[in-house]
């Protein structure tokens, strides 16, 4: 008996360690799939590229004060229109004194009419450069000069391409539920064609995904404030309380991005997004721009995402963020713990953060990854080569810059 129960254990011990190197033989693979980072990526010189603001190229689709509405500061001005370019920023113009309201009030009025015409013009210019991928700034329908602020995801910004008024009469007779209706506006083709240009020309395109929150005109949001419980995406979004139609008081509330209630947020628990509506919309969104002809060849696509506030959303839904199969996967790119997607690499900013943060003199020399193990070490190697490392951007200031700065105010 003793001897029969020695060999049982034996027995469910080997296969205990069977199943446990198993297991993490599977765990491994899988790692090492989410972890997959295309060549090209590592050696990407990117550009990136603020729509509004890059160039006007065609003056006949300059958004109006009609376009601008539903966006902050939520003001129709008076005798407003295009601002012009290369004007000293700081100024304000006539038309902006009127308003009594304050330099920073006025520029978030401000539009330059940057469209995509505009790059295609200075697409041989930005080849001379010696960048071989573009990074867009969100380019989806949207009232703000920012468009982080998505009031739909399946058309690029109407002002953005040459027939705004075509575009919007396109939007009326398609259903959003639908993808079956969607069609191909004037801005969504002038886009496809930058991508072919691009292509041609050995540069890749990545655009911006903001799937944490859209804007407070999003089509389906707006169908939650209009029918509030009755409304089949109410599902969609973080609601804090309905209205109650019985009193004059309007007490719906709901959760925006930080509490930016022109952002409201997507609802989503440990497995990120709540609604498998949702879901489904995204990966719709995703093969439309990935593989705009449905052929299952995305060579006319995008080269991938960037996508915003990736860490506010469950891994778990990054981990399904590709919708058209294993090859189709190797066309986006990884960041930490397997988010898939072209994003922009937040060790990167939080490196810079702290290399900006030191007291140093101009010209002395940083390390290569100040912030060490809190950040850069949660990454493996091929995701951190393939981050993205600015000279510039919108929301850090240049380093150089900041080691002047402190180099004028030595410790001690």
């Amino acid at each position: 008996m003793i001897r029969k129960s020695n060999r049982l254990l034996r027995n469910f011990g080997c296969a205990l360690l069977l199943t446990f190197f198993l297991a993490q033989s599977l765990l491994a693979q899988k790692e090492k799939s989410l972890h997959h980072v295309p060549e090209w990526a590592k050696d990407a010189v990117w550009y990136q590229i603020f729509p509004e603001r890059f160039r006007n190229g065609d003056p006949s689709n300059d958004p109006t004060v009609d376009d601008i509405m539903g966006g902050w500061p939520w003001s129709r001005p008076k005798q407003w229109r295009i601002h012009p370019w290369t004007s000293d920023w700081y100024k304000l113009q006539p038309w902006e004194n009127n308003t009594g309201k304050g330099f920073y009030w006025e520029t978030g009025l401000r539009r330059y009419g940057g469209d995509l015409q505009g790059v295609l013009d200075k697409l041989d210019y930005l080849q001379e450069l010696g960048i071989n991928a573009i990074y867009f700034n969100p380019l989806f329908e949207s009232p703000s000069l920012h468009k982080y602020d998505a009031a739909m995801y399946h058309h690029i910004d109407n002002n953005f391409g040459p027939n705004p008024e075509l575009d919007r009469r396109i939007w009326a007779e398609e259903d959003p539920t639908q993808p079956s209706t969607w069609k191909w506006t004037s801005a969504d083709s002038l886009f496809l064609k930058l991508i072919r240009e691009c292509h041609a020309r050995g540069i890749r395109v990545i655009i911006d995904g903001v799937f944490n929150h859209v804007g407070n005109t999003f089509w389906a949001f707006q169908d939650v404030v209009r029918r509030q419980q009755a409304s089949p995406f109410k599902d969609w979004f973080i609601i804090k309380r309905w209205d109650d139609p019985k009193t004059p008081q309007n007490e719906f509330d709901y959760q925006g991005w930080y509490g930016v209630r022109d952002l409201p947020e997507i609802r989503e628990n440990e497995q990120g997004p709540v609604a498998e509506s949702f879901r489904e919309h995204i990966r719709a969104i995703l093969r439309r721009w990935m593989d705009p002809d449905g052929d299952g060849d995305p060579s006319d696509g995008i080269d991938g995402w960037r996508l915003d506030v990736a860490e506010m959303v469950s891994i778990e839904f990054w981990r399904d963020f590709s919708p058209l199969g294993a090859r189709h996967q190797s066309r986006c790119l990884s960041h930490r713990r397997g988010v898939v997607g072209r994003l922009e690499p937040q060790q990167n900013v939080q490196c810079r953060a702290v290399a900006a943060g030191r007291r140093v003199r101009c010209g002395d020399e940083l390390p290569v990854c100040p912030c060490g193990e809190k950040t850069c070490h949660r990454s493996p190697h091929a995701n951190f080569a393939s981050g993205v490392r600015r000279f510039d951007s919108g929301t850090v200031p240049r380093l150089s810059a900041r080691q002047c700065v402190c180099a004028a105010k030595p410790d001690g």
